[in-house]
């Protein structure tokens, strides 16, 4: 379904302006059990039978084909012109499985957990645009309610002063979601010593 949600999207394309909510349904497990109800498809797993450890190289493959899924639409917003001016916004809602060593080493507990392991997730925001080309990274703690406020902020300020009115009603509407905008314009380039 990942392949065929992407190749759906790409059909929709060039509509402007365009809000795309690609959530791929690989990788994902469910809870503590480690339940996988997905495997890799039969090519994507050859690439990793020689180099993972056991079971690994179904987590490998899928998130492969997550990653294959991403550029195939990177690569059809550049051919309609809108990768530049799209703010692309990749997350996950949770920490990794407890069924791989993968995801969460070096953090303690997985998906399902109050630990480090089971919230702690990286976070990527692409937008040209607004951000410029400079890779920068921030240790600023983020929860998922806090996107929404930052997004709103992110929006108006594009809009220049057309947005102010659109970010005075995101903030009547959803007063517990924080902008991070500020922390993500200020951000240290990745060059900078980052502490981890």
């Amino acid at each position: 379904t990942t392949e065929i949600y992407t190749l759906s999207l790409h059909d929709a394309l060039p509509i402007w302006p365009l809000f795309i909510w690609h959530a791929t349904n690989a990788p994902h497990i469910h809870g503590e059990d480690g339940g996988q109800p997905w495997t890799g498809k039969p090519e994507l797993l050859e690439r990793f039978a020689h180099v993972c450890e056991s079971g690994c190289d179904d987590t490998a493959a899928v998130v492969l084909a997550m990653d294959q899924a991403f550029e195939a639409t990177n690569t059809a917003l550049q051919r309609h012109g809108m990768l530049d001016n799209a703010l692309q916004v990749f997350l996950s809602d949770n920490g990794g499985p407890c069924h791989t060593s993968l995801c969460n080493r070096g953090l303690r507990g997985c998906k399902s957990t109050g630990f480090e392991g089971g919230h702690r997730a990286p976070a990527l925001l692409h937008y040209p645009a607004l951000l410029g080309r400079a890779e920068r990274r921030t240790s600023a703690p983020v929860h998922m309610v806090d996107f929404f406020a930052t997004l709103v902020e992110v929006a108006a300020v594009a809009q220049g002063s057309k947005g102010t009115r659109a970010l005075l009603s995101a903030r009547e509407a959803a007063p517990s979601s924080v902008s991070m905008w500020r922390q993500l314009d200020t951000a240290r380039s990745f060059s900078e010593s980052v502490p981890h």
